[in-house]
């Protein structure tokens, strides 16, 4: 895989994500931290994502009225930004069937 591209879910800090970003910042780790997936509005994840400049997005039953909408939509950002691994930084819900089943075996859980 040349070009590595990371999607990040996240429910908290995001300070394990934010040692994965230093080390792709710091060239330690050739990956691209492509976007950030929280479902908590007010999650220190978006608010890092946001100091670094990666795009980020709010998503949760509260943001998509039924878990079916929900993992479209995820799925649909991770393709957006042509995300070829995905990872759970603390992320405390449940991947939906979709989105499991597009990035089988592709699927790292860090917390």
């Amino acid at each position: 895989m040349d070009d590595l591209r990371l999607g990040f879910l996240a429910s908290h800090n995001g300070s394990n994500m934010q040692a994965i970003i230093d080390a792709c910042n710091s060239g330690v780790l050739n990956a691209t931290p492509s976007v950030i997936i929280s479902n908590n509005s007010t999650s220190g994840a978006l608010k890092r994502a946001r100091r670094e400049n990666i795009p980020c997005y709010h998503m949760s039953l509260k943001t998509h009225p039924t878990p079916e909408l929900l993992d479209k939509s995820i799925l649909k950002i991770l393709i957006k930004y042509r995300v070829n691994l995905i990872i759970l930084a603390g992320y405390m819900k449940l991947l939906g069937h979709r989105t499991v089943v597009q990035y089988r075996n592709r699927i790292l859980n860090i917390h």
